[in-house]
Formats: C-alpha cells, sequence, structure tokens
C-alpha cells in the first residue's frame, strides 16, 4: 500500500520527537527550572496546535499538495521564496541532528575517530535511506519504535535506582505556584519549535490514506511524547536539579549512565548505542528527504532520487559550520534556533489566514443583494 496510514504518521511524529527529548531539556530547564514540567505542557499545546494548522492547511487543498497547490493562495514568487525557506529550514535542521549525533558518538564512544568519519557514515545510511522514499523511512521507523519506546519507559521504571534527592523534591513542590507563572510561560516559548516541528505532515498530505483519523494520530501522538518527555524531565531534575541538569547536553545519556542495573550490566550504554542512533539517523533521513522534496519542487523534477546524494553531502558539509565545539551547542539552539524555528513554523499559519480572508471575500462579493420591494401603486 502506497500511502501514510495514521499508524506511520503517528510512528514519523513519535520518530521525530523521540530525537528532541535531549534539546527539550537543555532548551527549558535553564530558562524555567524546576516549573519545567508545565512549560513541558504549554510548548507542547502550542506545537499541537501549529500542527493541526498545517493538517487543516493540507487538507483544504485540492489534492492536498502544499508545494503544488500552495501557489494559487499567496502567488508564485511568493510561494517559491515560502518553499526554499522550508528547504533551508530542513536541511539545516537536519545538520543540526547530524552534528549533535556526532558530537555524541565522538564524546562517549569514539573518541580518536575524527568527526568527518563518524558523520559520513551516518550519512551514507541517510543517502540510502532516501533515495528509497518517505514510506521505506517511515516503515523502518515503525520497526525500531516498536524496540525503543518500550525501552524508553523500562529506563523510566529504572530510574528508581537512581539517588533522588529529598531537598530537590521538596523544591519542586514550593515552586508550583502562580508566581513562576511568567517564568513556565517564557520556558514554553522557548521549547514550543521542538514540538512543532511535526508541521513537515504538511509536505506528506498527497500521501495520506484515511485522511479523516490523521488528527486522532496527531493527538495520540503528542500525547504520548508529552507523557514521556514528562517523566524523564521530572526523573532528572530529581536526580541533579535545575543548575546542573541545565548545564547537560545529553541529558538521558547522562540519566543512563547512573542507572545500575546489577553487577553484569554496568549501566545503559550499549542499549543507546543500538537502539537510539537509528531513530536519530531515520529523523535525519526524514528531514534530508523533505529537504529533497522541496528543493525538487523549486527545481521542477518529478525524479527525486537524484538530488538524495547532493542533498545528503549538503547535509554533512553544513552540519560542520554550525557550530564548532559540543559546548557551543545548547547555546546556539537558545539563542538562534528557537527564533529561527517560530519564523518558519508559523509560514502555515500565514498561508491558512490568507486562504481564510480570500474565500471570505469572494464569498461577499458572490452574495446577491437582496432585490428591492415593489413599489405600491
Amino acid at each position: 500500500m502506497n500511502r501514510l496510514t495514521p499508524g506511520l504518521i503517528f510512528t514519523l511524529i513519535c520518530v521525530a520527537n523521540v530525537g528532541n527529548i535531549s534539546n527539550v531539556m537543555s532548551t527549558v530547564i535553564p530558562v524555567a527550572g524546576f516549573v519545567s514540567p508545565v512549560s513541558l505542557l504549554i510548548g507542547c499545546s502550542i506545537g499541537l496546535l501549529l500542527t493541526l494548522m498545517a493538517l487543516k492547511l493540507a487538507l483544504r487543498l485540492p489534492a492536498h499538495n502544499f508545494l503544488a497547490d500552495g501557489s494559487a493562495i499567496t502567488g508564485k514568487v511568493i510561494h517559491r521564496l515560502a518553499v526554499f525557506a522550508f528547504f533551508i529550514y530542513f536541511l539545516s535542521r537536519a545538520a543540526f541532528e547530524l552534528r549533535g549525533l556526532t558530537f555524541q558518538v565522538n564524546a562517549m564512544y569514539l573518541p580518536q575517530t575524527p568527526h568527518i568519519a563518524i558523520a559520513a557514515l551516518f550519512c551514507t545510511v541517510t543517502a540510502i535511506a532516501v533515495r528509497y522514499g518517505i514510506l521505506t523511512i517511515a516503515y523502518i521507523g515503525q520497526y525500531f519504535a516498536l524496540m525503543v519506546f518500550p525501552t524508553f519507559f523500562i529506563i523510566i521504571g529504572l530510574s528508581a535506582t537512581m539517588p533522588l534527592k529529598t531537598d530537590m523534591l521538596i523544591a519542586f513542590i514550593t515552586h508550583m505556584n502562580a508566581q513562576q507563572l511568567p517564568k513556565a510561560i517564557a520556558g514554553g516559548i522557548f521549547c514550543a519549535p521542538w514540538f512543532g516541528e511535526s508541521i513537515f505532515i504538511l509536505f506528506l498530505a498527497p500521501l495520506f490514506a484515511k485522511e479523516k483519523r490523521m488528527k486522532h494520530a496527531l493527538i495520540a501522538a503528542f500525547a504520548f511524547f508529552a507523557v514521556q518527555s514528562l517523566s524523564h524531565l521530572i526523573t532528572i531534575l530529581l536526580s541533579f536539579g535545575p543548575l546542573v541538569a541545565g548545564n547537560m547536553v545529553f541529558p538521558i545519556a547522562e540519566q543512563l549512565r547512573y542507572i545500575r542495573v546489577s553487577d553484569f550490566l554496568e549501566n545503559l550504554d550499549p542499549f543507546l548505542l543500538v537502539l537510539l542512533f537509528p531513530i536519530v539517523t531515520i529523523k535525519i533521513s526524514l528531514y534530508v528527504y523533505l529537504a529533497t522534496l522541496t528543493l525538487g519542487q523549486l527545481m521542477a523534477m518529478k525524479d527525486l532520487r537524484p538530488l538524495s546524494l547532493t542533498v545528503t553531502a549538503l547535509t554533512c558539509a553544513l552540519s560542520f559550520h554550525i557550530v564548532s565545539r559540543l559546548s557551543e551547542l545548547p547555546l546556539f539552539t537558545r539563542m538562534f534556533w528557537t527564533w529561527y524555528a517560530w519564523l518558519i513554523q508559523c509560514i502555515p499559519l500565514l498561508y491558512l489566514l490568507i486562504a481564510t480572508l480570500r474565500a471570505r471575500i469572494a464569498g461577499k462579493k458572490h452574495t446577491p443583494e437582496p432585490a428591492a420591494p415593489a413599489a405600491d401603486s
């Protein structure tokens, strides 16, 4: 079946969001501190709203094809500029994920290996996946998701073996008051773009099957991710505190290192290596595919396979120019990426607003005026 079912969309959104758990925590904890769980719920709600608006825009178009039919809303020139902005966004998003993955592998597992060799390894897999198309990426993501998602909840259960600090628990409870609401809202604004990345469904709408059930799949995916993120976030806050946790680049990896399962298994790092890295690779493949799709539309190409290797190479090259050191990654995320992502993710809202205004204006023009009453003789 050459269609994206609600189950596959659920999997794609979960896969795209699973890799964001560390990004969300490293972004929201320095801003919100102990009220980070409230900020996470606010950001998740905003991201769900942006995604639902993108879905509404996609289903409003005649063939659900935003790339081909979006010019009917804004005009060809503005639409091509918007498509180019999305191309840069997806390309830089894939490069950002690749750079973070390269840093993590080099810092924790292969310290003597050059970064370019690690990036080339992941880019080779990415180029092959992109060449086979979005359905292949979705099905591979579904298979790995069946193993990864239960593992994350097992990790949460095993986190009970970590030394939880009583003073952190008291501080966590006492900070839940109305005075911390501005800080919680600020944290929600900072972490919302990580949830709003699911607007990529706007570009996959032509392949939808059972469009009426897509809304339920989106809500279920966001609810699943919110529960999972909250569980990790609260555990890390109670174990390390906001000052230490806010300076962690890879909070989940640090959490795993503190979980002692038994004497024969020192820690859970091997599970992270085997399960989480393929998920992040699938996520990179998804963004490279979307960048290839938007570039193909700009170049009026029907066959996207020749572009897969080119866009993957661009992603690899761009990843080394985003940040030069691991310590710059969280600062880059908070100071630049948040506002850039907000700008791009609001583009579907502008399209939907323009389409609504044009429909109302056209409706007023075609509304017949009431006939004048006949004069009495």
